[in-house]
């Protein structure tokens, strides 16, 4: 199929340097339309040997990959296990270094808006985006958000997108599969005001939490 699509392009490029040139310009614009199938053939057929038909296809469609994916919101790593609410209950903060990662949205607004533009009505829920890692720079077994410190929700299962941008920024490879997406964050039963939010990143003990020291306020009304 590669081949077949590099026989096309080098076809279609000569047909448009017969059909747009003088005849002394002929040769010259066949053997630049020659040279450039030339080489996407060699692109193309490095892709397929080393990495695999889809690579081929990234290269034919200009480079779309798994960076793309991530800033699409598509799961690129599957998500991690889910906490049983007997874990979830018994997590206790670790003793170590705070874990990293920072909530970038809640429903769809910047959350470091001042606090009158993030008020949100009783009983809604809240969707969080953003990413999050260990104190070692790791993406963690599980993910929690904490509301006014003690209220628990397992957000694992939003956890684990492709977030290339903040591998890059630390340095760390392993930070690629760092992000989150579409977290629900229930407000039932709490209180008319001011609340605050904060992330825990679970050790792969399933017992404790490196918890996250940045804390974003919502308002609800």
């Amino acid at each position: 199929m590669a081949i077949g699509f590099v026989a096309a392009a080098s076809f279609l490029a000569i047909r448009y340097a017969l059909l747009h040139s003088g005849r002394g310009a002929v040769r010259s614009h066949v053997a630049a339309a020659a040279g450039a199938g030339l080489v996407i053939a060699l692109f193309v057929v490095f892709a397929t040997v080393f990495g695999g038909p889809a690579a081929a296809w990234n290269i034919a469609n200009g480079g779309a990959g798994a960076e793309d994916a991530g800033l699409r919101g598509e799961a690129v790593h599957p998500p991690g296990l889910r906490l049983d609410p007997r874990e979830l209950a018994r997590l206790a903060p670790s003793p170590g270094a705070p874990g990293i990662g920072t909530i970038d949205l809640l429903n769809g607004l910047l959350a470091d808006e001042p606090l009158h533009a993030l008020r949100f009505a009783r009983g809604s829920t809240i969707v969080i985006y953003g990413w999050a890692g260990d104190s070692s720079r790791k993406p963690g077994a599980a993910l929690i958000a904490i509301v006014d410190r003690k209220r628990r929700f397992d957000i694992t299962r939003f956890y684990g997108r492709h977030r290339i941008d903040v591998a890059r920024a630390f340095g760390e490879r392993g930070m690629e599969f760092s992000g989150f997406q579409d977290a629900a964050v229930p407000t039932n039963g709490l209180a008319a005001g001011r609340h605050q939010l904060t992330l825990g990143i679970v050790r792969a003990d399933r017992a404790h939490y490196d918890p996250i020291p940045q804390i974003r306020w919502f308002e609800l009304r």
